[in-house]
């Protein structure tokens, strides 16, 4: 299979196949050119009184469009053959032509007709020209190049020989030049449109009446076109003009393919008419007249060109207009929620069915009638609410709030009702959708665990847990399909002070509102996140590092645009944003938070309230790692000099007959070289990027065994000691083997101390905490698992 394949690509690339098409193309071009060319001279019946029917160059240029502009050599074969003596070839000598000219009239000829077509074709297809002529447009742009300026430069081409032969009296050459322009415009603006029209008939949308009628505006054109020719030429102007109408109705019942076929109806006949053995006296035609008839073809013919482009663009908008509809109302009456639409009075202009099924009406009762007539909508602490659709009339759009809706049948159905505008094309509000949505499923779903588990209680977004777990499986599918992702990491300024001045019930309430408005600017399938109190994530999924700045700069101007108003007063917040890229350079989780949580601390140093791109090693986050590592020399050197503190927090028992027992948790602190303490905010962020925690948690132990071995006897069966172990040490595994070895040279009642492991920790490294807690356990250590659930609980084990 793969054989025939192969040697099917090479039949198809090989060079020698395309250049014998094109020959075949060119020579079928010249063929034809000189056929219509014969046929031209044929008509015109020997006589010179004016020139052939110009057949040729509609043909030429109808050629280049469709095919290829590199079939340009079929013209030059084709005029050559057409101005060369055939007669006296033998097989050839039955044509009716003797036409011997000069080699330099038909070199100049030949010249002329290519720079006509191949200009034209360059012109349009630059402009992108649909050759279909369905469009005002190309249609206006056909008329101007193969009537006006391609046929232009061909006549003047084509000129330079007679000048140079000098066998034609000067008083003529101006006759024909303009003869020749208009006659190859004619051909070019008629015949070419004819032949790009006509060569994929209409399939489908005619019956028999069109063809009748079809027949019947033939036959009228040809009818009245002919008369034309029976008038006296003072008369005949007026007359002409008796054609205008059935052109336009052709144009306009028929499009494209009537405009065309009465274009070339027209022309044939009038044209035909003006040669000499039409006319029963046998006069010569006059330039003048010749010219007036060609000029009035070329109006006519434009006209309904124009016309029939009109009307296609007319229909094709029409025919747009319903499928768009259709879609909507099909869309409309699939979707799941309810969708309701009024005028800028307020009445009801449509229901889908399930706004129906829930307000209780149909769509048919409840056309034109007020919306408050049908239902009422109450908040859910039973308070009434504002007619939402007089308040976005107004101007005013709520963002998506819950409520209580009561319907016809009295019925209390809890749902989340968003209302927006409609607005017509300059900008001014002619109604308004809404959209309910029943949340009821949704609000006992709210209650299961499973979104208690990975959703923040406060905000409902996703937690920290789960967006951990988002962002590990987009780096590994970012690893395996070489994507490019963004994070933001967003960080509230000054979001303390509201906590500390107005409450917590304050901050709380800022920050649901503030994440309805940012929520709205989430796109679809990125992961919006609450890290922390006040810190928020937001995963940009397929997007690039360059557009995540855009992004960020969204969030920002809309967290500025955000007023927050409790008890009466206004306050203002702003956000630093961090933004790092998620690429197949990525390490890891960690390495990712890092980044961002230092690309967030560079947007702080520029003011607060800014974004900081972080976009390789840049200059700010190279500043911030060096300072990391300062605190790293700092942080070893502390340990050398045993200048850690340890201080023990107590934790008072909620049972009242446990008050005797004495727990306590143990906390670090480190004093500096001058003797100052330094809190563990400053150096642990630092000790945790650079792996010096299990060095640390090493040290406490030892510190803390140390402490309970010293101990009287009375206060080590009641003093129960809490000791943080981090995710590095439970990964080491020979921090098990040190706990042993530390037992073996200090007394150390194991009952007396807690492990106490962060669920996030348990589970990112399952397998080696079971185990760990395993062996310790036989050893008589207790555990607690920090952290779990809510996030605001321990468990002891």
């Amino acid at each position: 299979m793969q054989n025939k394949i192969n040697k099917l690509k090479s039949i198809r690339s090989s060079p020698w196949r395309y250049r014998l098409t094109g020959v075949w193309h060119m020579t079928l071009l010249a063929i034809i050119y000189y056929v219509a060319g014969y046929i031209g001279f044929v008509l015109e019946g020997g006589q010179r009184g004016v020139m052939p029917i110009p057949l040729p160059a509609g043909i030429a240029l109808a050629a280049l469009l469709l095919f290829s502009v590199h079939l340009w050599p079929g013209i030059v074969v084709g005029l050559f053959l057409l101005n060369t003596n055939l007669k006296t070839i033998p097989i050839l000598s039955w044509l009716d032509t003797d036409m011997n000219v000069p080699l330099m009239l038909t070199s100049f000829s030949a010249l002329g007709a290519i720079v006509q077509a191949i200009f034209a074709t360059q012109i349009l297809k630059y402009f992108q020209f649909r050759i279909n002529l369905a469009h005002v447009r190309d249609t206006f742009l056909f008329g101007i190049v193969v009537f006006i300026i391609a046929p232009l430069l061909g006549a003047s081409v084509a000129m330079i020989g007679l000048f140079i032969e000098n066998d034609i009296p000067s008083e003529y050459l101006s006759e024909i030049w303009l003869t020749s322009w208009f006659n190859d415009g004619i051909s070019m603006l008629v015949l070419t449109s004819t032949l790009l029209v006509w060569r994929q008939l209409p399939l489908k949308g005619y019956n028999y009446w069109h063809l009748f009628e079809g027949i019947a505006v033939l036959l009228c054109l040809t009818l009245v076109s002919s008369l034309t020719l029976k008038v006296d030429y003072g008369n005949r102007l007026i007359f002409l003009y008796l054609i205008l109408p059935f052109a336009v109705w052709a144009a306009v019942r028929f499009q494209q393919h009537g405009a065309t076929l009465a274009a070339l109806v027209i022309a044939t006949i009038l044209l035909s008419g003006g040669l000499n053995r039409i006319y029963p006296t046998g006069e010569f035609i006059e330039t003048s007249d010749l010219l007036l008839e060609i000029g009035f073809i070329s109006i006519t013919s434009f006209t309904a060109f124009l016309v029939a482009a009109a009307y296609a663009e007319r229909y094709q908008a029409e025919e747009n207009l319903h499928k768009e509809k259709e879609l909507a109302n099909n869309t409309l009456h699939s979707i799941a929620d309810a969708v309701i639409t009024t005028d800028n009075q307020g009445r009801i202009t449509y229901l889908n069915p399930v706004a129906e099924e829930l307000i209780g009406y149909t769509n048919y009762q409840a056309i034109n009638q007020p919306i408050t007539t049908l239902f009422q909508l109450k908040s859910s602490d039973e308070g009434t609410i504002e007619n939402l659709v007089t308040r976005c009339l107004r101007g005013i759009v709520n963002p998506p709030q819950q409520s209580l809706l009561i319907n016809h049948q009295q019925q209390t159905i809890a749902i989340e009702n968003s209302v927006a505008p409609i607005r017509d094309r300059y900008g001014q509000i002619e109604g308004v959708i809404m959209v309910f949505h029943d949340v009821s499923k949704e609000h006992r779903l709210r209650e299961q665990l499973s979104h208690q588990a990975s959703h923040d209680a406060l905000t409902g977004l996703y937690n920290r847990r789960e967006f951990e777990y988002q962002l590990t499986s987009l780096i590994n599918n970012t690893k395996i399909e070489d994507q490019e992702h963004s994070f933001l990491y967003l960080d509230l300024d000054q979001f303390k002070i509201i906590n500390d001045t107005q409450g917590h019930a304050a901050g709380d309430a800022l920050l649901k509102q503030l994440v309805t408005v940012l929520q709205t600017r989430v796109r679809h399938g990125d992961i919006f996140a609450r890290l922390g109190g006040d810190e928020f994530g937001i995963l940009l999924k397929d997007c690039s590092i360059e557009y995540a700045g855009v992004v960020a700069e969204a969030y920002l101007n809309a967290v500025r645009d955000f007023r927050f108003v409790w008890e009466d007063r206004s306050v203002e917040i702003g956000v630093s944003i961090g933004v790092v890229p998620i690429n197949v350079q990525t390490e890891n989780i960690a390495a990712v938070l890092s980044n961002a949580d230092l690309a967030c601390y560079a947007a702080k140093d520029k003011g607060r309230n800014c974004i900081h791109v972080s976009i390789g090693e840049d200059e700010k986050l190279v500043t911030l790692r060096q300072g990391e590592m300062l605190w790293v020399s700092r942080i070893i050197k502390a340990i050398e000099e045993d200048r850690l503190v340890l201080y023990k927090q107590k934790i008072a028992p909620v049972d009242p007959n446990k008050q005797s027992e004495v727990h306590g948790e143990i906390l670090i602190r480190m004093r500096d070289e001058d003797g100052k303490i330094i809190f563990p905010g400053s150096f642990l962020p630092a000790a945790e990027r650079y792996n010096l925690m299990p060095r640390i948690d090493r040290w406490v132990v030892h510190k803390v065994f140390t402490h309970l071995a010293n101990q009287p006897q009375a206060d080590k069966l009641s003093d129960f000691i809490a000791i943080n172990l981090s995710g590095a040490t439970l990964n080491d595994p020979s921090f098990a083997q040190f706990i042993r070895d530390e037992l073996e040279i200090l007394a150390v009642p194991t009952q007396l101390v807690c492990f106490e492991i962060t669920e996030t920790t348990a589970i990112s490294s399952l397998d080696k905490a079971v185990e760990f807690m395993q062996e310790m356990s036989q050893l008589g250590f207790r555990f607690a698992l920090d952290d779990f659930g809510s996030g605001v609980s321990s468990l002891v084990i």
